[in-house]
């Protein structure tokens, strides 16, 4: 799996597993509700301040975002 698959998943999953929409992890990270969709969608590449901005939302290291099988080990937790 690539970097941009496994960083998609990992948000995705990590956001559900906090219970927030797209729409209120943007609001929190500080970064558009379509741009967060895109990421989600692999359309997009975050840079790495959007990625530290949306770990710092999840509460996470922003280094989780990027290995695979974070977010399945994680929501198992």
């Amino acid at each position: 799996m690539g970097l941009k698959r496994t960083v998609a998943r990992n948000i995705r999953v990590l956001r559900c597993k906090g219970g927030y929409t797209q729409e209120e992890l943007s609001e929190l990270a500080g970064i558009n509700r379509n741009y967060t969709g895109m990421i989600e969608r692999e359309e997009r590449s975050p840079t790495v301040d959007t990625l530290e901005k949306i770990a710092k939302a999840l509460k996470i290291d922003p280094v989780a975002l990027q290995t695979a099988g974070t977010a399945k080990d994680q929501a198992a937790s």
